[in-house]
């Protein structure tokens, strides 16, 4: 029994009615170092997650707090530079390690109002409330439902609070501890978030983050999800690792029961929900038990098609002789699982990851690893450490002229409907709307209207902007802001489009795409199509990604991430003024779909296909899910892959373009002078790009598709003409005002369980 606590010095500001003290926050500044291939210090750079490498060495300094210091370990190494751990002078050397429990607790650590408040990471919803009742307001079934139901993920600092975490199942440190505070704290229980330094063996590490047998690629993973990370090393081999990490302190009825029954708090017990071990069973290797002839089928593609390796293009690609060898392949798997495997479910097929859970009756004695420094408390995640939004509309022609900023904690938007739309400025702006509609006209004037642009989050209006005339130009931009960088994504919308701002936090599961279609809220109907159409697309490209990374053996993991899903206003203009104006295609742009993923093994390649592979199947979902939501004929929407493949069955030329050949290949292509620029800023980056030669023509939709890439780590944007990294569906009745349809989410949701199945099966010959 031992509570690793702060000395009587800093718990002394904790008096009765006093707010908890701050967290510590590490300083990230200088998380970006020097690239050296030889070094063994391995850190995330960015918000895209590629890792680079920095110069060897130990850690010194690295429990450096202020005044408080400890001894350095020589046998320390690092996945991220150590300025990533030095803090304000909030932390003590954990001097209460041998101190038992029931002894820690004194009158000057009372629980506040605070340890009992709702935070934005910590709302008693319903949902909290039902669970807490089912689990009989037990702090012990609380704690061993938290942690035997949730999977962790090593990501870092306030991404989805409580309540998603409940849905989603797989959340970081700090959102698993929001969720078992808010199922203490509205059973009347006190809870406050716990922060410091802690070391756990490399095979209890490696298990816990996602199977790995090469220590140096868990730590490079867990560095990867923005965890500051340290390798402890003994004997030329890394033997652990040391991690900033959060955990729970309850104040619970401890003398006598140890939790069991709780009538009143006594004592502040450690509680760590997100610590567990797990037990992996392997799928079926179908590489060697129903072999792929991938060489001969290789040498059938190139024998159909044409190739120019002097121009660097191909095109022709029979596309029914590739459908029709994956068809057979396909026939052949699930011969040999009906006949070898006729009782098998898809995770014995694919692979499981199953909880080692623990049932006691009563509170774990201490934390299940070493605290080597523990850090203050707080009531409240600071701002620091949590993710935030802010949504900014501006004027495009007028360079600073900001309509209306918003900015929102993530957990408080996560999951929610966010919407961005245009009402009628006056009466008389919505008369003449009212006069076309009841008309049943197919189009309008919008030199007639005058719109307002409103921002509103869950039906309920955040932000508004003056009016502006139907058609005009606006850029919308939103920023994630993480404890270690901000990402800005601009999108460019016309006055009188309708956007649904879709974040994806960690992963959208089907749990909770059907709980959001059971709540049957059409209080924003257009808003609420599109909410769906964004869910539904993260939900099945999570689970596509997930069948990828068991099929290839890596760990992956999702960090924030954002599309726009539109009813899009199409307009005619007339030297530059707009005339006519239509309501006829839906629109999915993925402008940021972030992730990182590790072999389990260390081998790059496996990771390189991943992102391809990926990459691939999140283009084809941009406009496919158009065609599944809406009933659809698979592959009419657009998107990147699909306008390649259009382009190839109609003979065009598909240009591979790099440095080499940019300048003799650029002038060849029939596309407008924005993607040529496009293009020449990719390949000065270093990147490579796939273009077809001119554009292609798909109902009303006249534009072209191309993939940049980098050719080092499989990561690439697939983009489509507007400058969209999405899809476009024009599958849609001409009107005057957005379509308020419902996706189909039955269809959806057959479709997510067995496309990603079935994908898996293909994927696993690739």
């Amino acid at each position: 029994m031992i509570l690793p606590l702060t000395t009587d010095k800093h718990r002394g500001s904790r008096g009765k009615g006093q707010v908890a003290a701050r967290y510590p926050i590490p300083d990230t500044r200088s998380l970006i170092t020097s690239n050296n291939p030889a070094s063994g210090i391995l850190h995330p750079a960015s918000d895209r997650k590629p890792l680079l490498v920095a110069s060897a060495g130990s850690l010194a300094g690295l429990l450096d707090r202020g005044n408080h210091v400890a001894v350095h370990d020589p046998k320390l190494d690092s996945f991220t530079p150590h300025s990533a751990f030095r803090t304000p002078n909030f932390y003590t050397l954990n001097s209460e390690l041998s101190t038992l429990n029931y002894a820690a607790a004194s009158a000057l650590d009372l629980p506040s109002a605070a340890d009992l408040a709702e935070t934005p990471e910590v709302q008693f919803t319903p949902e909290i409330q039902a669970l807490a009742a089912q689990l009989g307001h037990n702090p012990v079934k609380i704690y061993e439902w938290v942690r035997n139901n949730i999977e962790f993920v090593p990501t870092y600092g306030s991404i989805q609070g409580a309540d998603m975490c409940r849905q989603s199942r797989q959340c970081n440190a700090h959102d698993t501890a929001s969720l078992l505070i808010a199922l203490l704290r509205v059973s009347s229980i006190p809870a406050k978030y716990v922060y410091g330094t802690i070391e756990v063996p490399i095979d209890k590490a490696m298990n816990w983050v996602g199977d790995f047998t090469d220590p140096k690629a868990a730590g490079t993973f867990i560095a990867s999800g923005g965890i500051p990370v340290a390798a402890k090393v003994s004997g030329g081999g890394i033997t652990g690792v040391r991690m900033e990490h959060a955990w729970v302190e309850a104040f619970v009825d401890y003398i006598p029961s140890m939790g069991a029954v709780h009538k009143q708090g006594d004592t502040w017990i450690p509680l760590d929900p997100s610590f567990k071990q797990y037990k992996y069973t392997e799928g079926v290797n179908f590489q060697t038990r129903v072999p792929f002839d991938g060489q001969g089928f290789t040498e059938q593609i190139q024998e159909s098609s044409t190739i120019n390796e002097q121009e660097d293009y191909l095109t022709g690609v029979d596309s029914v002789l590739v459908q029709t060898a994956l068809s057979e392949y396909n026939t052949q798997l699930e011969n040999y699982v009906s006949q070898n495997l006729p009782d098998a479910t898809a995770e014995d097929i694919l692979g499981k990851k199953e909880t080692i859970k623990k049932e006691q009756p009563i509170l774990p004695a201490s934390l299940p690893y070493e605290v080597i420094v523990a850090g203050s408390e707080a009531a409240e995640i600071p701002e620091q450490l949590r993710h935030k939004v802010t949504i900014q509309l501006a004027n495009a022609d007028y360079s600073g002229n900001v309509i209306f900023t918003y900015t929102a904690s993530l957990p408080e938007l996560a999951g929610v409907r966010v919407t961005v739309s245009y009402d009628p400025a006056t009466s008389v702006d919505q008369d003449t709307i009212n006069n076309y509609v009841e008309n049943y006209a197919a189009s309008i004037p919008p030199y007639l209207i005058q719109l307002n642009p409103v921002l509103k989050v869950k039906g309920i209006v955040m932000a508004t902007g003056a009016s502006i005339g139907m058609g005009n130009t606006q850029n919308l931009t939103i920023s994630l802001v993480s404890p270690r960088s901000t990402t800005n994504i601009t999108h460019f919308l016309l006055a009188g489009d309708y956007v649904g701002i879709g974040l994806n936090p960690s992963k959208v599961n089907l749990e909770f795409l059907q709980h959001r279609v059971d709540k049957n809220d059409f209080s924003e109907p257009v808003g609420e199509m599109l909410h769906q159409t964004a869910l539904s697309y993260w939900a099945e490209v999570d689970a596509l990604n997930d069948t990828i990374a068991k099929t290839l053996r890596v760990v992956n993991l999702r960090h924030p991430s954002e599309l726009l899903a539109s009813a899009k206003i199409s307009v005619a203009y007339f030297y530059g003024v707009p005339m006519s104006a239509t309501y006829n295609r839906r629109n999915l742009d993925v402008a940021l779909d972030n992730q990182s993923v590790m072999c389990k093994f260390g081998y790059k390649t496996r990771e390189f296909q991943y992102m391809q592979q990926s990459g691939m199947n999140s283009s084809f979902l941009e406009g496919a899910i158009f065609d599944q939501l809406f009933g659809g004929n698979i592959g009419d929407s657009i998107s990147t892959v699909t306008a390649m493949k259009l382009a190839n069955d109609q003979g065009i030329p598909i240009y591979n373009i790099s440095s080499a050949n940019h300048a003799s290949v650029l002038p060849k292509l029939q596309v407008s002078s924005t993607i040529k620029d496009d293009i020449s800023n990719a390949i000065n980056a270093g990147l490579t790009v796939q273009v077809p030669q001119s554009t292609i023509t798909q109902s009303n939709w006249t534009g072209v598709g191309y993939i940049v890439s980098n050719s080092t780590d499989g990561t690439g944007a697939y983009r489509i003409s507007g400058g969209l990294n999405g899809g476009d569906s024009n599958a849609v009745h001409a009107s005057v005002i957005p379509t308020p349809q419902v996706p189909a989410m039955g269809l959806s949701a057959y479709l997510i369980d067995t496309m990603a199945n079935n994908l898996g099966l293909k994927l696993e010959v690739v």
